[in-house]
Formats: C-alpha cells, structure tokens, sequence
C-alpha cells in the first residue's frame, strides 16, 4: 500500500474531524495535530507512538502494540478498512498500558494508527499505520473429479506474504458417505492451496472440508463448511459483472456491479445416500479493490458495499436483504486519490452476506479472487486552453478594422474524444467609456460557433479556428473590451438534447464533463495602441520566489498591479483562497520579485496597468512553478538484507507538462547517500501513456532499480554501495552488529537553476537500513531466576520474524563445541525449531508493548537426540548462553548459514550477542578419590561471571539420601575441603555445587544425570569422592582376668569388594601398610613392627632392642609379648615377712613394650598409595601424635584418636614406677625448709598439686626431722618433665598413691633428705589390672645425716588394708644367698649401701640439695640412665 502512505498522511487531521461532528458515540475527540507541524520547535512536543505492530493470523482478534510516548496519559485507537478510508477511532486504552485486542471475524484485515495524548488533552499526530489480520475461514471453491481422484480447491481471504502465509498449516479431510474419515492431509505455508486425494471409487460422493490453523497454535483454527461435488459450486457466491466508467465523471471512477444471483449456505448437512442436504438462499455484499503497479497487487478501496450500493453494514437478519434482486445495480464511487487521466484497473469480489456462525461471528465465504473481472477506468482528464496574442489588421489608412487571435486547446480522451462535444464560452466585458463610467463586472457570454454548428466536433478543429473580432466603425463601440474563455466539454447527448446550447455558466458547469479556463484576458480595441504592459515575464523554478519582469510604460501616469492566484493540483484556480493583490505603483525598475510563495506551489500571475483612459489593462495570464520537495520515505515494510527501498513524491507540476509539453526546467532528483550521489533527470522518467517507467543500471558504486509509477511516485531501490556493506567477495558481507544501522539518505530536487544558483534545491531527508540486528536492543537476565533465562529485544516496524540464534558454551567436560540452535519465531510470534513448533512450557514468547520477552525455560529433554533439548536442560547450569536475534523476511531464512545470501561477520560482538545465564551451578565437579587422607577436595568451575554469589556445597554420603550443605568462604572460590564426618570417613559422598542463597535442595533432574554421566577412568562418578581412610584397627585390652606381658592388635584391609576403587598400593611397589607402636616411656616416635601388601602378606619387622617377640594372629592379627632380655617373663620367689617363699615375677622389660612413667602402648595403622599427582599419600588409625610437626597430621577424629592397649608388669616394673613417682614428685616439691610444727596440714609451701590430691615434702627446721606423703588423699601425678623425646608435654601418671605425712626423724638437713622412713602405700591404677595394684612399703637411707648411706628396703602385697607380715613381699636382692628373712636387714634388704644399685630402684640423690624441678632436669636421676632413654 505505500504508493498512498504519504498522500495519506495528509488527510486523517480532517477525515477525523469531519468523522467526529457527526459521531453519536461517547469517545472525545483528539486534538490531533496537523500534519506538517513542527514536532522540534517545542521541547514539550508530544511524540505518536512509533513500533506499531499488528499480530496476524490470530482467532477472531488482532493485537495492537506499541512503544510507549513520554507524557501519554492515553492512547487512541485508530481503523480503516483499507489504507484509502477513514482512520476512524475504535478505542481508547489508559497509559502505561501499550497493547490491546482488538476483537474480529474471521478472515478480517485492517489498517491501524494510533495516536497519543497527554493529561491536558493535547494529542500527537497519528502514528504510522500498521496491517494487521485475523485468522479466515477456508472456503472451498471447488471440486475437480478426475479418474480414481479428486482436487479439492479452496480460498483464504487476506492469505498472503504480508499476513501469515509463512505459518500457515491446512488440514484436509476427505469423508466417507458414512461420514467416517477416509483420508487426511496436510497441506504447509503456501499460496497453492489445493490438494488431490488418489484411490478414490468414481462412484462414491465424497465430502470434503479443509481446517485452517497456524503451525504455532494449533489449538485454535478456522474450518470450512463440509461440502461435496455436488453442493461446492452452489455454495460459492457468483462472481459479479461490473463497468467502470471511462472518462465520464470529473474526479472519479463509478464502478457499477449488477447483482448475481443469491448465495447458498447449507442448513442440514447431508451424507449422500439416506439424508438430503438442505439450503438456504443468502444475500451479497462485494469487496473492490484497485490495482497498484507500484506493489504489483490488488489494494482493498472499499471493504463492504452492499447490495444497496452503501457501506453501512446491515444488521443480521434484517428485513431489508429481502429486497436484494438478482440484476439490480449498484454504484461505488472511487475519487481517492485519483490522478486524473490516469488508467486504472478493478476487480470486484462477491461475499456471501447475511451468514453467521453460533457465535454470532460472520462466515466468510467468496470466490476464488483470481476468477474475478478485471475492468479499467479513469477519471476525465484536466482539459487545456489558451488563447494567441492578439493580431490587429488595419486599413491602407492604417485604421484598425479587425483584431484576431487563435484557440491552443489540450485534451487526453485516452481514445473516447468522439464521445463528446467541445464549447467554447466567450465572456465579453465593456470598458467604463462604453459602460457610463462603470465597470463592467459580469460581462456577456456568446458562443464561439465552429465552422457548422455551436459545438466543435475536435480538439484538432479548435485549434484550427481563427477567431475575428469586427473594430471598423461601425462595430468599434460595441466590440471594444474584456475578452476571456472557457472551454466546457460535454458528452453527445447535451449537444443532441441542446442543440442551441445555452451560455449561462453554471447550467454548463452543471453538465459538462470538465471544462477549461484561459488564463489571458484579453484587451481588444481600435483607439489607438492599449497601453499593455510590455515584455511581460516569469521566471520561475526557484524554490522560495518568483521573479517578474516588465518594461514600464513612458506615460508616467500609468500604474500596475500584479495579481497573483493559487492553483490547485489540477491546474485550476484554487477559488478557497483570495488572490493576492500587489500594487506596483512605484516600481518604475519594471522589476519585482515574489517571495510570499510557498515551495512546490503552483500560481497564475496577471499584471493589469491603468492609465487615465483604461482600466486594468491585462497581460497575458502566465503561470509560475515554484521548486516542489521530493517527500522522500522509508518503509520499514520493504527493509530487506542487502538492499534500501526508497519512495519519493515527483516534483513535476502537472500544469507544467500540460503548458509546456515537457518539464520546463529539467527537474533532476539528486539522491545523497552512503558519501555517494545518484542523479536521475525527470524527463527520463515521463511517459504519457501513464505507464510505469523502470530503469535498472549501476554506476560503478551502486546497483540500483528505479521506477516511477502512474501515481506519481518514485521507488528506488539500491543493491549495492549500502552503508557499512563490504563488496571485495563474491557475496556482500557485513557485521552482524552494523546490519540494520540507521543511516542518513537524502533526496533533492534540483532544476537547471541550480546550475547558476547552487542553493536551489530542496532537500528532503530519511533514514533507511537493511535489515538487521542493529536497532534490536537486545537485553538479557543475568543470574536473575534458577531455572529460566529472559531475552528481550524492541520489535522492528513492519517485521514480524525473528531468528535467534542460541549457543550453549563448551564448559562443560562433557562437552567437546559449543552447541548452536537456530530458533525461528514467525508472525504469529509463534516459536520453531528444526519445523517443529516449540511448546510455551519450554520457551514462551510475550509481546508487551514494542517490546518482546522470551523466557528460556529449563526444561529436561525428551529426546536425547535433539541439540536443541539437550542445550535446554543445560539453562539451569547456569552456563552462559549466547544470544543473537535478528530480524528475517521468512522463516525459511537462516542468517546465520554459510549459503545465506549474506555474509554476516562479527557475530558474537557483544554489542549483538549477549550472555544471559541462571544463577546456575558449579559445573565439571569433581571429588577428589583417596588423594588426601582423612579429606576430600571438591574443586569446580563457575558456570558464569555472576561475582556477587557465594558458593553452597551440597553433600551426602552415597548410600544415603538426605543431603547436607556447608558454605564457601568467598564468591570467587572453586575448591573446598571436605572432611568426612567422622561415622562416615570411609564412605563415598556424592557433591554438587550450588549458588542460589535460599539455602533449599534444588537439583534439576538433567543435572543430577549430568553429574552421574561424567565419570573418570575407573568408570567412578567425577562428583563422588572419598578420602583415603582405613577402618577396623583395633587393640585389644586386657582385662583383670586375662592381662599377659603380650599386647594384640587386629585389623581388616581394603579389599575388592570396597566400591572404592582407588586403593592403597597404587603406583607402589613395596608393601603398603605399616603396623607402628609408639611407646613415651621410649620416645614420641613411632616404630614399624610389621607391613602388610596389598594382598594382605605380613612382614615383622623387630629389632633388637625392641626385647619383644612378634607373632602373626593369622592374617589380620598381631601379637607383642615383651620379654626379659629375650626370654619371657617366669614366676620365680621371694621371703615375706616371715621368711616363707612365695611366688613372684621378678625383673624388669626395657624395650618396645616398657612401662614406665605411661603403662599405654600406642599403635598407628598407616596406609599408602602414590596419588595422581605423584604424591605419598597416608591413611592412618590411631595418629594421635605425628613426631614430624608435633600434630595429629590428620583431618577427622576417628583418624587421630589413639588407639592403644597395655601390658601386664612384673612386681619390679610395679615397684620401680610407684618409686618413680616418689623420686619425681620429690624433685618438683624440693625440700622446704619449714619452721611450722607438725600438724594435720602440711605448710602452704610443702606439697605439689597433682591431676588429683597433694604430695607433701618438708623439713621442720628447728629439727632434722623430714615429712613425705600424700596426706592420707590419694595422690595421681604428673610427670611435667615429658616424656624421652619430648620435654614439652607433661604426662599424668595411671597410678594413684595415698598414704599419711610420714614423719622422718634425723632426716634432712636444710634442704637435703637423707633418709624416707619406713611408710606404707595404697597404690591403685586406673587399668584396673591386678599387677598395677596394691601395698608397697619403703625405707631409703638411713637416720645418720652424717654419715648418709645408699640404703633401700621394699615390702609389697597385692592387698591392702592391714597386711600381715606373712602377706608382705621383701625384695631382698642385697642379699640374695639368705634362706631365711633377717629382721636386722629389714632396711637395706633391697640395696645395702650401693648408690648405683639404689638408683635403678629409686632415681633420688640422697643427701643432695633438692631444689624445686618442674621441667627436664638431666642432672637429676628420674632423667637419667635407664628413667630417660630415648630409644628409637
């Protein structure tokens, strides 16, 4: 329709408000601003709303969008039934809101504008129009029977390219008489709408019916009536008969249809055997149209004329359709935008009116449109007439006798000038001195007769009439004055009903066809020379003035004035605007130049003089041109994407041509574009035959097609040299981002002025594009929503299709490209892929305004072959997606394929292709698989560049279901470790890695099956980890019952039945666990008593010092017995304190297994394998204490938690550890030098505090008396000097100790002790053994401070209480040979007078300054000899 946009443009100001006076309706009425007002000279200018769009091919609606107006307060609503009618307001809808429905019939179209206003009522210019359509009906037009077949014909209303014809789908059903489905088939996206069904029987009466819906809404469709053979051709309204007029109307074209007989519609279907179908006779309305060469298609001029030959739709079931009668005629008048002269083509089409479905909503049905006649016509075209100058013809006494002049007539009958008649009307005016003075204002009309009658049978025969008017004397008077003519043509049969035509204007305007005035007016007399002004000329062609030229007359009396009329686009005196008058009285020059004009206007200027004998004395009536602009437009309907279309209005005036014969000035058009000049000169172009002239040629830059059409338009179209294209290959290529870019393209209008004067032009400016990505304003969420990803980009004018093309990124390590899908939305915003029709649960499409929203939905794939599916269910992975729309022509268009017609470069420019992504989560997780002991490393990537989400991972053991979550440390961390709980350290444990903050489980399915698709080479899930632990070590513990000199470990291995399949022993080729013991009483360090292969094989390691004896308990199970030197602990003898043998276990373990100042042996199972990186990894149970950093070394509790067990000791080991207490307890307490008398407390200042109770030491000070004991409290210690190796940590001893203060008398001296008297204590053990228990008795030194000896005496039972002498045991090693106990022995039994000796017993210096030590002290004897060895 763009051959009528901008003559379109300038009508709807008055159209609405003509509308609007008569309307009953309660809508207001829109201050529209008029077209051509000046939207930049205010700031506060109110814009109309631009991206107007109408869906097409939607159910009985269309939908309006827009993008919005600042300051609109409200829209209006704006429908014409074809571009050429009315705009009239429909609706009103309040801002913000943007769209509307707009309800429909089927098969409707229109065309809409909308215009916006603001809260004081003031509203914009209309917007640009937009065509939208409603679904239509299919209507069967006929069915061709053909051998074993039929053709089924059919026709959709508005079906075409510029609706929905790219989305189209039909379905056709071919019935059984029994009405039973025999066949069906589908028929796609095409103009050819018929389909054939084979292996039909001839003699079976098939019916038929054909269902219309679009490919992305299949739920709702348009069905045409059931019909067969017999009843399809009674149901198709007649093509109608019709004439167009030829030239008989001024300004129009009358069409007249005579009515076809009535319609039929079925009211009771049929089945061609038992039920008979019933009709029903309906009425007809008719829909014309009229053919644009410019679009090379039928336009729509009137939507419904009915059969009363108006446009007033009739009410349903009205009384008046049964006056329709077949052979009466109607009349529609066409006088839109006619040029007149100019041939045009028609068709009419029959609808069958009156036919409604059960919704009330009208039932389209018409003929096949290409069945319909064709019929040419035209409006009569402008006539011209002018008259000579005139010729006086004097006597031999040079007297004037006569004065003559000759008729130029012009008239384009186009072949039908002997259907008329020819007038011409002479106007005679007297002058004041013939007329009393006065003047003669209406003059007398006479006819000019032909050579045979009052009428010219010719345009030829006028122009060979030579016309004399009589000014011998005796006609002077009566013939003197004012002469003007009119031409007046008029069909034959005025002049057969008048063959004595009347001259009285008006009745012959009333009957002629058009008539013609001559501009001159001409002066006729014989009193000597007129004073006619002389030289009388125009210059015309500029743009903003006229020049006008005279030589004055010399009789200074005379006067001039110039007067100056508007012409209409016809050439005629525009009578709606007074002439303007410009009195010249003082321009002697003889020159004037007219500047009041308007460019592109069209004037008649006479210059009248007066002297003092004549009045207003004409000139000859010239006409000026003054330079039109082109009006150049852009519709963004006709963008394309290698080529700009342009239309421009021709700056010729018709009256030029008509005066001239040519364009007077050489019009050229100057088109300015792309820093290159195209130049077209008009005359190239002028064909008066009223035919399109195309011209197709290059310039070595440009490519170009132009054609300049009946309606006066220019259409160009450039192939080459487009702004930012790149012609160097064998197809045009571009940036994808500067496709479709806005640039500038001006037309001017040049004429050979120009040449002498260079600012003579006018210039009119568009922007035009390709089609392209540029304009889109593509957005995109940014981890935004957890499972959907929205895309919105600005809706195109005049585009209804858009290509998005979407990249999933190869993040993923399952991935090896990235994968690409090719997305489709078609003009019923409908969503394709590979041709299939995307549900709205997967990708769901919205139009808000001009604005569309797509929502990129998470969805799991159905079909694990389809790229486009599986891409989907990566959206919530929150992997970056590439996004790219751009606008398409078709459906069928795939920019971005190599054999495009287009080479797009630069697409994945971030101006075009945005990222959009979920919050997503932690992608190519991966655990790491006994490559650390006690702990698993979760490392990951981030799915995106999100910077403000910090990172939740999610964890649960294998076998397990409920899952459990820690936080990371920072947003951009990527690995964390992981420590097994404790009850679960050997467990796999499945991880993923989430970012969302609302702390809830949410795994996508596709995610959960992506994780458990990527595996390693072990075929273990990358997300699964586990640490390198080890289970089932364990020591067993004696009891009271059972407790031996051997210690017994067991354990189990890691076999092939654990799932873990990353196992000590890997990448090893030695033995790969480690049996270790660790012993304080030796050191802190642990030794290896024995190592284990994979496949379970012991190997005892010993060594000589370890006095132990290791023995295999099958093949998970080891045995420690400490010996005594190499032999094993025997029962031997001893006195008690009567003298009788009793049993005893003498000696003492000082090996692997010794118990000294800590009775726990403590044992460490130690796993190895080398890991991926090629580091020793160990696994351990028991690694409490690691030797190397003073740590556990270890991760989770159960790996650090000690693992131990304990012996049974020999009555010495018992002995020489309570004596270890005493000597050790001594040196931290030191000997007090106290002056406070014995009582029941010690001095503040003479005892130690242990784990539990007192240990008290002291000396009375006045006296050598020496007190030591605990108080009668039991006593628990603490070795604060350490251990052998380790001087740090203070040990608490396993025994308890009690006893009174025990008083010794001439014991000490000062701070020296040289003598413990005889005292007796309860000793207990926290391991509940019998051998760590019972009474010992001690007596060191003796009572002679001066003469101090190294004397010990023991006694112990294994009771406690009162002991009797026959219960307590006498360690008599000083005298080993006696038979006998010796009471005189009793304190030196043990040792007599040996320091050394006394010191293996007894680590204490007597008669030594006892200072107080808390810490290692190695001049003492407890950290000397073997009380501190350091064995390793």
């Amino acid at each position: 329709m763009k051959t009528y946009k901008n003559k379109l443009s300038l009508l709807p100001i008055f159209i609405i408000w003509f509308s609007f006076l008569s309307c009953k309706e309660t809508l207001p009425v829109p201050n529209v601003l008029k077209p051509g007002t000046n939207l930049n000279s205010s700031n506060s200018a109110l814009l109309p709303p631009n991206n107007v769009i109408a869906t097409h091919g939607k159910k009985k609606e269309i939908l309006l969008s827009w993008k919005e107006s600042s300051r609109a307060s409200s829209y209006f609503i704006y429908k014409a039934d074809s571009p050429h009618d009315q705009y009239i307001q429909i609706d009103e809808i309040k801002a913000p809101a943007n769209f509307i429905s707009i309800p429909t019939s089927a098969g409707y179209s229109a065309y809409f504008k909308i215009a916006a206003a603001d809260p004081k009522g003031k509203t914009s210019e209309l917007s640009l129009a937009t065509f939208g359509t409603a679904l239509a009906t299919p209507i069967i037009t006929s069915i061709e029977k053909h051998e074993n077949g039929a053709t089924v014909y059919w026709f959709m209303e508005n079906l075409n390219k510029k609706s929905y014809l790219d989305s189209i789908q039909f379905l056709v059903s071919c019935y059984n008489t029994d009405g039973s489905v025999k066949e069906q088939k589908i028929i796609s996206s095409t103009t050819d709408t018929f389909c054939t069904f084979e292996n039909l029987h001839s003699g079976t009466l098939y019916s038929y019916d054909v269902e219309a819906y679009l490919l992305g809404d299949q739920t709702t469709s348009e069905k045409s009536i059931k019909v067969n053979s017999e009843t399809s051709v009674s149901l198709i309204p007649s093509v109608p008969e019709f004439s167009v007029t030829e030239g008989t109307k001024e300004n129009s074209v009358d069409i007249t249809i005579t009515l076809p007989p009535l319609a039929k519609i079925i009211t009771q279907s049929g089945n061609g055997s038992t039920n008979v179908t019933s009709y029903d006779n309906r009425p007809l309305y008719f829909k014309i149209e009229r053919f644009n060469p410019s679009t090379n298609s039928y336009e729509l001029i009137e939507d419904y004329l009915n059969f009363k030959g108006t446009s007033e739709k009739i009410e349903k079931d009205s009384s008046e359709f049964e006056n329709y009668k077949e052979g009466n005629k109607i009349t529609f008048t066409d006088s839109f935008d006619l040029k007149r002269g100019t041939i045009y083509k028609y068709r009419v089409r029959s609808f069958t009116d009156n036919y409604y479905d059960t919704n009330e909503n009208q039932i389209l049905v018409t003929h096949d449109a290409s069945k319909a006649y064709e019929k040419t016509g035209w409006a009569a075209a402008i006539p011209f007439l002018s008259t000579t100058e005139t010729n006086y013809t004097k006597d031999q006494d040079g007297n004037i006798t006569d004065a003559k002049l000759k008729f130029f007539a012009h008239w384009n009958s186009n072949g039908k000038s002997q259907d008329y008649s020819y007038l011409i009307i002479q106007n005679y005016r007297k002058l004041k001195s013939n007329n009393n003075g006065l003047v003669d204002t209406e003059g007398t009309n006479s006819i000019i007769q032909s050579n045979t009658s009052d009428y010219f049978s010719s345009i030829e025969e006028i122009n060979n009439t030579t016309l004399t008017i009589d000014l011998s004397s005796e006609q002077s008077a009566q013939n003197k004055g004012y002469y003007s003519y009119t031409l007046f043509i008029v069909p034959n049969s005025f002049k057969q009903a008048n063959p004595n035509p009347p001259t009285d204007i008006s009745i012959l305007r009333q009957n002629c066809l058009t008539f013609a005035n001559d501009p001159n007016s001409k002066l006729i007399t014989n009193e000597g020379e007129a004073p006619y002004p002389e030289n009388f000329k125009i210059e015309d062609g500029f743009k903003d003035k006229v020049k006008i030229s005279f030589t004055p007359s010399n009789d200074s009396s005379t006067t001039y004035k110039l007067i100056r009329k508007n012409l209409d686009e016809n050439g005629q005196v525009d009578v709606s605007q007074e002439p303007k008058v410009i009195n010249l009285e003082s321009n002697a020059s003889g020159y004037y130049e007219d500047t009041s004009v308007e460019s592109g206007s069209a004037y008649q200027y006479t210059l009248y003089a007066s002297t003092i004998d004549f009045d207003d004395i004409p000139s000859p009536t010239l006409t000026a041109f003054t330079l039109k602009n082109a009006n150049v437009y852009f519709d963004p309907a006709t963008t394309d994407y290698s080529s700009i279309t342009v239309t421009w209005d021709s700056a010729i005036h018709i009256e030029d041509l008509r005066l001239n014969g040519k364009d007077s000035h050489n019009l050229k058009y100057v088109v300015k574009y792309n820093n290159h000049t195209l130049e077209f000169f008009h005359a190239a172009f002028v064909n008066e035959s009223g035919e399109t002239t195309t011209l197709s040629d290059s310039d070595g830059f440009f490519d170009y097609t132009i054609s300049y059409s009946q309606g006066g338009k220019f259409t160009l179209t450039l192939t080459s040299g487009i702004h930012n294209f790149d012609y160097s290959s064998t197809k045009p290529k571009i940036s994808l981002e500067k496709a479709g870019m806005d640039s500038p393209l001006e037309v001017r209008v040049e004429n050979d002025i120009t040449l002498i004067d260079s600012n003579n032009f006018t210039s009119s400016s568009t922007t035009v594009r390709t089609l392209g990505a540029n304009q889109i304003s593509l957005t995109t969420t940014k981890g935004e929503y957890k499972d959907k990803i929205y895309i919105s980009w600005l809706a195109l004018p005049g585009i209804n299709s858009y290509v998005i093309k979407r990249t999933c990124p190869k993040k993923l390590n399952t991935d090896f490209t990235d994968k690409t899908d090719i997305i489709y939305i078609n003009s019923s915003n409908d969503i394709f892929v590979n041709g299939d029709k995307i549900s709205s649960e997967r990708i769901k499409l919205t139009l808000d305004g001009s604005t569309y929203t797509l929502e990129d939905k998470h969805c799991t794939a159905n079909d694990n072959t389809s790229t486009f599916q599986m891409n989907q269910e990566k959206i919530a992975y929150g992997l970056e997606f590439e996004y790219t729309v751009t606008p398409i022509k078709s459906t069928q268009d795939n920019p971005f394929e190599d054999s495009f017609q287009i080479e797009y470069t630069a697409q994945n420019s971030s101006s075009i292709c945005k990222k959009g992504y979920t919050i997503g989560y932690g992608i190519n997780v991966s655990a790491s698989k006994s490559e650390y002991n006690d702990t698993i490393e979760i490392t990951w990537n981030k799915p995106n560049s999100l910077e403000n989400k910090i990172p939740y991972i999610w964890y649960k053991p294998l076998t397990e279901s409920n899952w459990n979550q820690v936080i990371g440390n920072s947003t951009t961390e990527t690995k964390y470790n992981f420590v097994p709980p404790a009850s679960n350290r050997t467990d796999q444990f499945e991880f993923f890695i989430t970012y969302d903050t609302k702390n809830n489980i949410d795994i996508k399915e596709s995610y959960s099956k992506y994780l458990a698709s990527t595996v390693d080479s072990d075929a273990e899930q990358n997300n699964v980890g586990y640490s390198f632990s080890i289970e089932n070590f364990n020591a067993i513990i004696p009891t009271s019952s059972n407790e031996s000199f051997s210690e017994i470990v067991n354990w189990s291995l890691w076999d092939d039945t654990d799932s873990r399949k990353k196992k000590p022993g890997d990448n090893l080729n030695s033995d790969c666990y480690e049996i270790q013991i660790m012993n304080l009483n030796n050191s802190n360090k642990w030794n290896t008593i024995a190592t284990i292969s994979k496949n379970g094989q012991i190997t005892l390691s010993n060594k000589s010092w370890f006095d132990v004896k290791l023995e295999k308990i099958g093949s998970t199970g080891l045995k420690i017995t400490a010996l005594n030197n190499g032999q094993e602990f025997t029962s031997s003898q001893r006195f008690n304190r009567n003298g009788s043998k009793v049993s005893a276990i003498v000696g003492t373990h000082n090996g692997l297994l010794k118990v000294q100042r800590d009775y726990k042996h403590y044992y460490r199972f130690v796993a190895k394998r080398i890991n991926s990186k090629g580091n020793e990894v160990l696994a351990y149970l028991g690694n409490f204490y690691d030797p190397v950093d003073g740590s556990t070394n270890c991760a989770d509790s159960m790996s650090k938690t000690p693992i131990y067990t304990y012996r049974k000791i020999t009555d010495d080991e018992f002995l020489k550890g309570f004596l270890l207490i005493i000597a050790d307890a001594t040196y931290q307490q030191g000997v007090t030098d106290s002056g406070t008398i014995f009582s029941s407390d010690p001095p503040n200042n003479s005892y130690i505090n242990g784990a539990e109770g007192k240990f008290c030491a002291w000396h009375q000070g006045s006296t050598k008396n020496y007190y030591y004991g605990t108080h009668g409290t039991d006593y628990q210690h603490i070795f604060r000097g350490g251990v052998p190796g380790n001087t740090t940590d203070a040990l608490t001893s396993g025994w308890k100790i009690k006893s009174n203060n025990i008083k010794s008398e001439s014991a000490a001296d000062g701070v020296k002790v040289f003598h413990f008297n005889w005292g007796g204590f309860t000793v207990t053990h926290s391991s509940n053994l019998p051998s760590y228990s019972g009474t010992i008795f001690m007596f060191a030194g003796r009572k002679k401070p001066s003469d101090p000896r190294f004397n010990l005496a023991l006694q112990y039972s294994r009771l406690f209480g009162e002991i009797d002498s026959a219960d307590k045991i006498c360690v008599t090693n000083a005298f080993p040979n006696d038979t006998s106990y010796n009471d005189n022995q009793d304190e030196y039994y043990a040792v007599n007078n040996n320091e050394a000796t006394f010191k293996t017993w007894f680590p204490f210096q007597l008669g030594a300054n006892i200072d107080s030590v808390t810490s290692f002290n190695a001049n003492i004897p407890v950290y000397q000899n073997t009380w501190w060895e350091v064995k390793e």
